[in-house]
């Protein structure tokens, strides 16, 4: 049958998704960067310098909210 409108060949939403898709993919891959401390491969959306940021800018709440007993059992910490 042949329906008016149609064409033959690859639809174009289904280029539009492969295009995405690889774009998708090679941004995800670029911003892939070794961890310096477990030296693996992980995927990074910020900066070394927003992480610092964003790690100060949380570190008050969080020691607010951390019990104290957590420091304990930790090796070569003083608990008291």
């Amino acid at each position: 049958m042949d329906y008016e409108g149609s064409r033959p060949g690859i639809p174009i939403q289904l280029i539009i998704g492969v295009v995405i898709a690889i774009v998708g993919a090679v941004s995800y891959l670029g911003s892939s960067q070794v961890n310096p401390i477990t030296g693996k491969r992980q995927s990074v959306a910020l900066s070394p310098g927003q992480e610092i940021s964003l790690g100060l800018q949380a570190a008050p709440t969080i020691a607010m909210t951390t019990p104290m007993m957590s420091w304990i059992g930790i090796p070569g910490r003083d608990p008291s």
